[in-house]
C-alpha cells in the first residue's frame, strides 16, 4: 500500500443524539431519506450496537493516527452530509502524509446525480475531485 484516498470522509461516527440512539436500539433500524435519491433508506441497530460495545475500535480519530502511508483527503467545500471540517480533523490526526483538497462548490457527491448517467459529462466538481486524485496517484 503507497496511499490513501478518501472522498467526503466523516471524521467520527453516529452523530445521533442520545434520544435517536435510544429509539434506533428500541426499534431496530430507523428510516433515513436521502436528500439525493429520494429513497427512504435504513439503518440498523447492529450499526450501533458494533460501537457502543467497542468504541476503540470505531474511534476514526484514533484509527487515522495509525495511518503509516501518504493519504489525500478530498472534500466538498459545500457538502451539507458530512462537514468540510472534517476533513481536517483527519488530516490533523493522520499528521504529516496526510493533504486535503476542498473542492470549490461541491457538495457531497461532488455535484453528481445519483444514479450518475455514464453517458453524461462530469461536474466541474468531480473533475476537480478526479484531477486531485490523478496528480497523488502520480506522485507517488
Amino acid at each position: 500500500l503507497c496511499g490513501v484516498v478518501a472522498l467526503s470522509a466523516p471524521a467520527r461516527l453516529n452523530g445521533f443524539d442520545a434520544p435517536t440512539r435510544q429509539r434506533l436500539l428500541h426499534e431496530g433500524r430507523l428510516p433515513l431519506p436521502s436528500s439525493r435519491t429520494k429513497q427512504t433508506l435504513h439503518v440498523g441497530s447492529g450499526w450501533l450496537q458494533e460501537q457502543l460495545d467497542d468504541p476503540v475500535a470505531h474511534d476514526l480519530e484514533s484509527l487515522a493516527g495509525d495511518i503509516a502511508v501518504p493519504v489525500l483527503l478530498v472534500h466538498g467545500a459545500d457538502d451539507p452530509t458530512v462537514c468540510p471540517a472534517d476533513a481536517t480533523v483527519l488530516a490533523e490526526a493522520i499528521g504529516a502524509q496526510a493533504s486535503v483538497v476542498f473542492v470549490d462548490g461541491g457538495n457531497h457527491v461532488f455535484n453528481t446525480p445519483n444514479p450518475f448517467d455514464i453517458n453524461a459529462a462530469p461536474s466541474a466538481q468531480l473533475d476537480d475531485a478526479e484531477s486531485a486524485i490523478v496528480q497523488f496517484i502520480d506522485s507517488k
